[in-house]
């Protein structure tokens, strides 16, 4: 087998710069305004603020990789947990209570 040589392997400039800041592509900018010098005031609204945005869960998020296969998972059962409360909502709505409907959608779902 033959190895390939690396001393003249360049780097792709488009990947070498590539904007990292968030999935969803829109910088998180957050201002706050700071009234009467009362800064811890201004930094909790500012922690509030990011909270929000999900800033400090994306920061967690990028901390340690996570396999696609993970977050296609995650996604499958976050879909999965939206339809079932979507169908129990439509049959509570139909004359179901909320524990008839839960019964029966986990019934049919699962059994």
């Amino acid at each position: 087998m033959a190895y390939l040589n690396r001393t003249n392997h360049k780097p792709n400039p488009k990947k070498q710069f590539r904007d990292v800041s968030s999935s969803s592509n829109k910088p998180v900018i957050a201002s706050v305004e700071v009234r009467n010098n009362d800064v811890d005031q201004a930094l909790r609204v500012l922690k509030k603020q990011l909270q929000r945005d999900g800033f400090f869960k994306e920061l967690k998020a990028k901390q340690h990789f996570t396999p696609a296969t993970s977050l296609r998972r995650e996604a499958l059962t976050k879909a999965k947990g939206l339809a079932v409360k979507i169908e129990i909502k439509k049959l509570v709505k139909e004359g179901f209570t909320k524990d008839e409907a839960k019964a029966f959608v986990r019934k049919r779902k699962f059994g």
